[in-house]
């Protein structure tokens, strides 16, 4: 795992499932930006999100970055449903594995 400044964790790599679940319950974000497929265990673990290439919206310009400023404001201003998806859904990861590493199987390149 590689740390930039203000020891922020950096990982570049298509993360596995678990290496997320166990990530997110580390950091505890107030939200996450990611794919439509990776979102699903930061909605399971009641974390507010947001679909990054969504087809309908245009990142391009000031009218979409309002458009994304928007839609995120709303998301985290009624956060109601996101708190309620650990309720109701639970992660299949033992508690033990929230307690090691998250980047535990990956190897470093020290050349």
């Amino acid at each position: 795992m590689k740390r930039l400044i203000c020891d922020i964790p950096l990982n570049i790599a298509n993360v596995q499932l678990y290496e997320e679940a166990n990530l997110l319950r580390k950091i505890k974000p107030d939200l996450f930006i990611g794919h439509t497929q990776s979102n699903t265990t930061a909605e399971k673990m009641g974390i507010p999100v947001h679909v990054v290439f969504n087809s309908s919206l245009s990142y391009i310009g000031f009218r979409g970055v309002f458009e994304v400023a928007r839609r995120l404001f709303r998301q985290l201003s009624c956060p109601s449903l996101n708190k309620k998806f650990p309720e109701y859904i639970k992660l299949p990861y033992k508690a033990s594995w929230y307690n090691e590493d998250p980047f535990k199987y990956i190897k470093e390149n020290t050349k």
